[in-house]
């Protein structure tokens, strides 16, 4: 038997390293932690929430915790949360699977989500390269079976808390990367290098404790 929080409206949709805001967004704007307001997606600017005119990804811009929509630590994923109001977002660490799944149940069984950072495969699915960061949004879970019931990709899935577990503590640094926006075409991620251009955003890399410390062995409950 399944246990978990209902989600209100379509499933989101995004692209490219926007994934923790919109899984941010899509459970503020979850009726009973908004207060009843209304959370614009975070690519509309024009919209309000809770008071004001900017999205939830400018927000974190003008809070300097994104540069063009990533976020790389889940303390940040609080801290965003509070910036809209809301007074949860508490950040807490696992040591294990085991206690994984005792601290996504406390959050479920208490009306709450649970955001966490994994390794995405191609099918949406945790893997153990740990080179794809990527953050889904816990819903559910089924206690016969430690399964967890998570949505990303405007997709419903469901994994073994062992599955997300070792994918999450398997997360590897990364290259520094600039992200290229030109007046034509697609955007682009492209590998570092040192240059001027007006239209890149330089990302910076992490090193293998500052991404451990970041995103693994934590997860963000909202």
């Amino acid at each position: 038997m399944i246990a978990g929080v209902a989600l209100d409206g379509l499933l989101y949709s995004q692209r490219g390293p926007t994934c923790g805001i919109y899984a941010l967004w899509k459970a503020l704007s979850h009726k009973e932690l908004s207060g009843g307001k209304v959370l614009p997606p975070p690519t509309k600017h024009k919209a309000s929430f809770p008071d004001n005119k900017t999205s939830l990804r400018s927000i974190a811009k003008l809070a300097g915790l994104t540069k063009i929509g990533e976020v790389f630590a889940a303390e940040h994923v609080g801290l965003l949360a509070k910036s809209v109001g809301y007074e949860g977002g508490k950040v807490i660490g696992f040591k294990d699977a085991g206690e994984l799944f005792t601290l996504v149940k406390s959050a479920v069984d208490n009306g709450q989500f649970v955001m966490m950072a994994f390794s995405v495969g191609s099918k949406g699915e945790p893997d153990l390269t740990g080179l794809n960061p990527h953050w889904c949004l816990i819903f559910g879970y089924w206690e016969a079976t430690h399964e967890l019931a998570v949505t990303h990709w405007k997709e419903f899935f469901v994994f073994p808390v062992a599955n997300l577990f070792q994918s999450n503590t398997k997360l590897l640094p990364f290259p520094k990367s600039e992200w290229s926006k030109p007046k034509a075409g697609k955007n682009r991620m492209e590998d570092y290098e040192e240059g001027t251009g007006e239209d890149r955003i330089k990302i910076r890399a992490f090193s293998e404790t500052e991404l451990a410390t970041a995103l693994g062995w934590k997860l963000v409950v909202i």
